[in-house]
């Protein structure tokens, strides 16, 4: 009987493992589709995605960041996750947000934040398929 709790002990370690990869790569997905999809005039909307794990955080990124740089700090704060339970926002508290995504901008149309976020769904359950070897 310890033999068949140890073995399931081990497959719920991996199970919970793998999920945590699994939520990690769509959220990283996500940020980036985020960056690369939000409209361009001076890059602030762009720069301030921000990741975090537990609670989101309600600040803006430093005026002169990049995207690239802000979606670096990103990526390495999801990288930090080892639990699948854990929580990551990607938040953007930029007051003008909510227009750029209403569609206020010729540059990218109404819904891009929803368009990201499945584009990236999308990606990960594609992805979760080919392993399996549906995909073929």
């Amino acid at each position: 009987m310890m033999d068949f709790f140890s073995r399931m002990t081990s497959r719920g370690r991996q199970i919970e493992q793998a999920l945590n990869e699994v939520k990690k790569d769509a959220a990283l997905r996500i940020d980036r589709n985020l960056v690369y999809t939000t409209p361009v005039d001076t890059g602030r909307a762009r720069s301030n995605w921000i990741a975090s794990r537990g609670a989101p955080k309600y600040e803006q990124a430093n005026p002169d960041s990049t995207a690239m740089a802000s979606y670096h700090k990103s990526a390495q704060e999801i990288s930090r996750s080892n639990r699948s339970d854990e929580v990551i926002y990607i938040t953007n508290t930029l007051p003008y947000i909510v227009r750029l995504n209403e569609g206020y901008s010729a540059q990218a149309p109404a819904g891009f934040v929803q368009r990201s976020i499945n584009s990236a769904a999308s990606a990960v359950r594609g992805k979760k398929l080919l392993e399996r070897g549906a995909g073929r």
